[in-house]
């Protein structure tokens, strides 16, 4: 297990936030720009534990909530869970491998839409039938191709800052 320090990591979750509404708005792939919390969250949960993965998933769904416009809540249920699935996760996977970050941001953001598609749509009602339309949304693919596309350069950057090696 890694050290991750707190400060360093509430300082990160927040720049990156401030990034990614402000820089990252240019910087968009296919119309998408990158989800660079869910990122973080994913990156904290592999390399820092279920603990560490659930206090960055909060913390981060905290301010997608405060700021965004999806339901309050769906953020910190949503990126909360993914800290704790990455945390759980990070004993039985090479972590340090580019191509088990990318499979994971691509998992774990298809999920993180898929849950905020129902919380924000279909949670007053439930319907069985609708959930089709939120898998087959093309703007969901497109995210998970973004992250996909961004995770290794955002998983270097959290390397260098927590001051963690790759081993090769």
């Amino acid at each position: 297990m890694y050290k991750i320090t707190r400060l360093k990591l509430y300082l990160f979750l927040f720049v990156s936030f401030i990034l990614e509404i402000t820089v990252f708005e240019g910087l968009k792939i296919f119309g998408t720009k990158p989800d660079v919390l869910l990122i973080v969250v994913i990156f904290t949960g592999l390399f820092g534990g279920p603990r560490i993965g659930l206090e960055a998933g909060a913390f981060a769904g905290i301010m997608v909530d405060i700021f965004g416009i999806s339901s309050f809540g769906a953020g910190i249920f949503a990126y909360g869970v993914t800290g704790i699935l990455s945390g759980v996760l990070n004993k039985g996977l090479y972590k340090e491998s580019f191509l088990t970050q990318s499979i994971l941001v691509s998992f774990f953001t298809l999920i993180v839409h898929l849950v905020n598609y129902i919380l924000k749509f279909n949670f007053p009602r439930v319907e069985i039938y609708s959930y089709h339309r939120a898998f087959f949304n093309p703007a969901i693919f497109k995210a998970v191709l973004c992250n996909s596309i961004w995770c290794p350069v955002r998983f270097i950057v959290a390397y260098k800052i927590f001051g963690l090696k790759r081993s090769v």
